[in-house]
């Protein structure tokens, strides 16, 4: 599209920190479903189908950020064009037959994946999307598929609760009056207005002496693609009460005390004290009049570091991130690529996010559905959210009277045994906190009865042999005995005990014209190799 040319174009602006983001990785990968949202569900009673589509018309007609595309090629900077019209992409089906055939669940479900195959194009397609079909006499089940650059979680109840009221009042024949549209471009202007180079600095200073990436290492590094899979833990009331009773005594949020939970035992995982991971934030400006009701992309990813000394406690920690957290608060716009870029370790500076739902998605649609669709006597029930970001490993926190944190990992990068561990030692760390916050962290145990069993097995290591014998009289004892049998194995690489012996000699001969004799310390600095066994012996 030539937006100089275009008639037909109501606004271009830039794009919001997430966007740009987004718009990369799609750039990146097209035939990927990164930052693809599908929301489905099931709603009983009598449908009136042309009032949906009307429903879906004046939705796009009153946001524009439903009737936008995005533009890199030609610019220097990539672009959001708003246009001033656009056709609704709805599509109705009657599936009772294959109902009849199979049942609902199978039939929804194909119809499901079949729609999250058709991708979005950025720069042509409309962005969002509605499929309904007919599967009984009284009973629909709605698709609603978006490409995330447009909106986030947040407007998703704005949008079902407006299409829902909408609805009601075709189908009543009255006229609907909402609450008046800021638009999206509102933010976008807010956002050029930041002092970018404070920011910078903020960024700079926090990420300064930060060294290596913290990581859950990969199982299958390997293997490429994606193929997502999912494991969960779910705290009881009684230990979600705990916890929400404890961050409330410290002052502090329940997220600060998941994070700094995820912090130590990322810390131990890679045995530091000092460790860096992304967090989603809401993104959404107290000082922007209207922003609670402003449809479109608000969220962003920040790192978060967490740094302790052994002798810290538990409630220092907290303290800490939480005191953190309210400093980086102004700078959660900034662009995550430029923030790693002032790291020094660029992309490498953290490889997944974690993800604080401030609300239900599922519970939000259920409840915004049936107070908008009580006239018609309508129920909304079996809400499924589907999503996935461009990150192998997603941790996401769903808070209520039972807090579930899900891993949502790549089965492509991790293995499932290895994401179990992780869920059970994240429950051990959580128990610690319950029991006493003045802790120390150095005192927390995660090891797991599985993991001392595993110590034990590799660690019994000890074997009978000739004491009045030195190792090395052993081993050529033993080339004497199979000079040909395989000493030595490493990757694809093997060595006969007489070619290792060989090796071995003509080193200790080079060693000796070097200046080198018994009894004298030689170092050896060499990765895990076949080399490393010669120097040894």
């Amino acid at each position: 599209m030539n937006i100089k040319s275009a008639n037909s174009i109501q606004d271009v602006y830039p794009l919001s920190p997430m966007q740009e983001g987004m718009l990369f990785h799609a750039l990146l990968d097209e035939d990927a479903d990164h930052y693809f949202l599908q929301y489905t569900y099931h709603l009983r009673g009598k449908l009136n189908i042309g009032c949906i589509e009307r429903s879906l018309k004046a939705l796009m007609k009153r946001y524009d950020i439903l009737r936008t595309v995005f533009l890199h090629e030609g610019y220097d900077r990539s672009l959001q064009v708003v246009l001033q019209e656009r056709k609704a992409a709805f599509y109705h089906k009657d599936v009772r037959k294959e109902v009849l055939e199979s049942d609902r669940d199978t039939v929804v479900d194909r119809y499901r994946q079949l729609d999250r195959a058709h991708k979005f194009n950025l720069s042509k397609d409309v962005l969002m999307r509605l499929k309904v079909y007919r599967t009984g006499e009284e009973d629909y089940d709605f698709v609603w598929s978006f490409h995330h650059i447009l909106m986030d979680g947040w407007c998703t109840s704005i949008i079902i609760n407006e299409f829902g009221i909408l609805y009601e009042g075709y189908l009543e024949g009255r006229q609907v009056r909402l609450p008046v549209v800021e638009p999206y471009s509102t933010y976008i202007k807010w956002l050029e207005a930041q002092d970018k180079e404070m920011s910078r600095q903020y960024w700079r200073k926090y990420l300064s002496g930060y060294e290596n990436l913290a990581s859950i290492s990969m199982d299958k590094t390997d293997v490429s693609g994606f193929k997502y899979a999912s494991s969960s833990l779910l705290l009881s009331k009684e230990r979600t009460r705990n916890l929400k009773t404890i961050s409330g005594d410290l002052g502090v949020t329940l997220y600060t005390l998941l994070q700094s939970a995820w912090g130590i035992l990322l810390s131990r995982y890679n045995n530091v004290t000092d460790v860096v991971f992304g967090s989603v934030v809401s993104g959404r400006p107290s000082q922007l009049k209207g922003v609670e009701r402003m449809v479109g992309l608000f969220i962003n990813t920040i790192p978060v570091r967490i740094t302790y000394q052994q002798g810290d406690s538990i409630a220092h920690l907290l303290h800490q991130v939480q005191e953190n957290a309210a400093e980086s608060n102004p700078y959660h716009y900034h662009l995550l690529s430029e923030v790693q870029k002032l790291s020094g370790l660029g992309k490498a500076l953290l490889d997944h996010i974690i993800i604080f739902e401030n609300y239900l998605v599922s519970n939000e649609i259920e409840d915004v559905s049936d107070e908008s669709l009580q006239a018609s006597q309508m129920e909304v029930t079996g809400v499924k959210v589907f999503e996935h970001t461009s990150y192998d490993l997603t941790i996401v926190i769903q808070p209520g009277d039972e807090l579930l944190i899900k891993f949502d990992y790549n089965v492509n990068k991790y293995d499932a045994q290895c994401i179990e561990r992780l869920v059970g030692y994240l429950s051990l760390i959580l128990a610690y906190i319950e029991r006493d916050v003045n802790l120390p962290i150095s005192k927390m145990d995660i090891t797991t009865p599985d993991d001392r069993q595993l110590y034990k097995t590799f660690n019994d290591t000890s074997a009978d042999y000739p004491r009045d014998q030195t190792l090395i009289a052993l081993f050529e004892e033993q080339v004497q005995k199979t000079p040909a049998s395989t000493a030595l194995i490493y990757e694809d690489h093997e060595l006969s005990y007489e070619a290792l012996d060989a090796r071995s000699n003509q080193l200790s001969r080079s060693l000796l014209e070097r200046g080198c004799c018994p009894g004298m310390v030689v170092g050896l600095m060499v990765d895990r190799s076949i080399e490393m066994m010669v120097g040894m012996l």
